[in-house]
């Protein structure tokens, strides 16, 4: 009722609405917050479903080309709502950081003769 009457035209202001209802503001604010959460947490859920079905057909799609599927299939989302909520469900892809090969230990060269004093000396335990 007082959320109503907060939204008609001439609206009458949360404390006095409050009073009226025997209810305290600080009290209408918690509620409000609570069923806040809840509306939040549904909406969450769909954008997440919608996730599910673009990971499952991109894999490899970050928080970025994420978000740009998402505003494609029209929901509102910004890019760190997106990234919140991938991380929040195991949807992000990790890159394999690349090590590149930097010896090539096949080599038809001769090998050096301190290392291989080195390779042949083995200290006792």
């Amino acid at each position: 009722m007082i959320r109503n009457n907060q939204r008609s035209y001439c609206p009458i202001p949360v404390k006095r609405s409050a009073n009226l209802l025997g209810v305290s503001k600080s009290g209408y604010y918690s509620w409000l917050k609570r069923n806040g959460h809840d509306r939040i947490a549904a909406r969450d859920r769909l954008i997440i479903e919608e996730m599910h079905k673009i990971i499952h057909k991109y894999p490899g799609y970050g928080y970025r080309r994420m978000t740009r599927q998402l505003r494609w299939h029209v929901y509102i989302v910004n890019h760190k709502r997106v990234l919140r909520l991938m991380r929040e469900n195991g949807l992000i892809f990790k890159n394999k950081t690349f090590h590149p090969i930097t010896t090539d230990s096949e080599h038809a060269n001769p090998v050096h003769l301190l290392y291989s004093i080195l390779l042949s000396f083995s200290l006792p335990r």
